[in-house]
């Protein structure tokens, strides 16, 4: 007896999840309170003594800057990762101080990012596990997945486009941020193919064998 196969649509957020937790969860915990525990200890380290003291700061910003710096790469890396995340991060962030990216004003953007761009991009990895499934025939596609897959495919094309335009002048993070959205395109794209795949072989199935098919999974 085989064990079940893990669906797409379930694999891919939990691949999600996980690079969220080795690469942001726990690096700003083990980071933000080690650093916080090493200023308020009876001896801390020069360094801390140094930027608490000579800045004015309480220890909390220190290590809110420290993190920052430290978080940089990994929010670069998880931004590169996610790019779909950047239309949730938008309608998060329209009100009154729009154009600036909204984030909680003790956390600095690049640990904000890193902490909230996999889990805006959640949806996103779900959608394409759906087209995915649909694709090698695990499923039935539902109309309403293929529309948005294909509004995600028109908006991860049109940045690509825009994402590769801006990279030819030799920024080198423009240029990863564009590979990004062409990847995430070409996996939105799989969803007409299994959509189109999928009308074929309805056309192809007797009408008898349509009506005796379960009412789920008609829907799903």
């Amino acid at each position: 007896m085989r064990a079940p196969r893990l669906p797409f649509s379930l694999l891919l957020p939990a691949l999600d999840l996980i690079l969220w937790v080795f690469l942001a969860l726990i690096p700003v915990t083990l980071y933000y309170f080690g650093f916080l525990a090493d200023a308020r200890q009876d001896h801390p380290p020069a360094d801390s003594i140094s930027a608490t003291q000579q800045l004015h700061l309480q220890p909390e910003e220190v290590a809110s800057q420290q993190l920052e710096v430290a978080m940089d790469w990994r929010s670069r890396t998880l931004m590169d990762i996610n790019p779909p995340a950047l239309g949730i991060e938008t309608l998060v962030s329209i009100g009154p101080r729009w154009p600036e990216i909204w984030r909680p004003d003790a956390i600095a953007l690049a640990t904000w990012r890193a902490l909230v761009y996999p889990l805006y991009a959640l949806p996103a990895w779900w959608l394409a596990g759906m087209a995915l499934d649909a694709l090698f025939g695990r499923r039935r596609l539902h109309w309403l997945v293929f529309a948005v897959a294909m509004v995600l495919f028109l908006f991860c094309g049109l940045m690509a486009v825009a994402g590769s335009v801006v990279s030819l002048q030799g920024d080198a993070e423009d240029l990863w941020r564009a590979i990004g959205f062409i990847l995430w395109s070409l996996l939105f794209a799989v969803a007409p193919v299994a959509w189109w795949r999928q009308r074929r072989r309805d056309t192809r199935r007797d009408p008898l064998s349509r009506e005796a098919e379960p009412v789920f999974d008609r829907l799903s």
